[in-house]
């Protein structure tokens, strides 16, 4: 990003803290504290206009306000309540699940085993949506972001396959398109739900549970409690789709070569 840009992004949310800094400490609340809104501001509109990736942002934050006492009175204790976040077990389970999803990036294990779904389900339209499906399962537990598997793994897949069908009256590519589409966010919604580790914010809704209610929820306990649910909604997430679009269903592609290079591209 240019410097200008990113400069022109950092003003704003600096003008607004520093505002909000000088405004006289209302009743109520110490010095301290109200420069800790100010700083929260501060972070919360730097997040938004992104002069630098957010996770700085975020720990800019955390930094400043060790740096200058807002919340321990003593450097010891500040330095603690900084550090404190990383012996939750829960933020490296998180950072852990994210390290696997690169990996999965990096090495396009999940586009591959997307890709041999569709190989092996995709004689027919519903067989590729149930790939499709399957495919957002099986990589929902190490991907705590469906943002990453459906925009990141999935869409790069099934985007090509409307194309693998010649324009007709019979096959109508667009409407198998839609269908697709249409199944890969309704799968992802219902996986992003079996699995603590699927998105960051159950992972957050364990540990709010946790420190309100006492009440610990282990990964095995949540899958177990939401499968016999999860696995409906997956089967009646293809039968919704169906029913919403009503796509055709060619036996098999009319260029089935394109999945057989596509497996090929991407074997090891």
């Amino acid at each position: 990003m240019p410097p200008r840009r990113t400069l022109a992004r950092a003003i704003p949310p600096i003008v607004v803290g520093f505002a909000i800094a000088l405004v006289p400490t209302p009743e109520g609340l110490s010095n301290a504290a109200w420069s800790y809104f100010a700083l929260f501001v501060t972070v919360m509109l730097a997040i938004i206009t992104e002069p630098v990736p957010a996770p700085v942002v975020g720990l800019a934050g955390v930094v400043g306000a060790a740096m200058l006492g807002l919340v321990q009175p003593t450097p010891a204790l500040s330095i603690n309540w900084a550090l404190g976040g990383f012996s939750n077990p829960l933020a490296w389970l998180i950072f852990s699940t994210v390290v696997l999803a690169s990996g999965y990036e990096k090495t396009a294990l999940g586009r591959r085993i997307a890709l041999r779904l569709i190989r092996r389900l995709g004689r027919r339209t519903l067989g590729i949506g149930y790939a499709i499906a399957l495919t957002d399962l099986a990589l929902a537990p190490f991907t705590p972001s469906n943002t990453a598997r459906s925009a990141g793994t999935i869409y790069p897949v099934i985007r090509n396959i409307p194309g693998l069908f010649d324009p007709s009256p019979e096959t109508q590519p667009r409407r198998i398109g839609a269908y697709l589409m249409y199944t890969a966010l309704a799968a992802t919604c219902v996986t992003s739900s079996m699995f603590p580790t699927a998105i960051a914010g159950n992972l957050l809704a364990v540990a709010i549970v946790a420190d309100t209610l006492h009440v610990d929820i282990g990964w095995r306990e949540w899958v177990i409690g939401f499968a016999p649910v999860g696995l409906v909604l997956l089967l009646l997430t293809r039968w919704r789709s169906t029913a919403s679009i009503r796509p055709p269903s060619p036996t098999r592609p009319t260029r089935p070569s394109g999945r057989r290079r596509s497996c090929a591209r991407w074997d090891p």
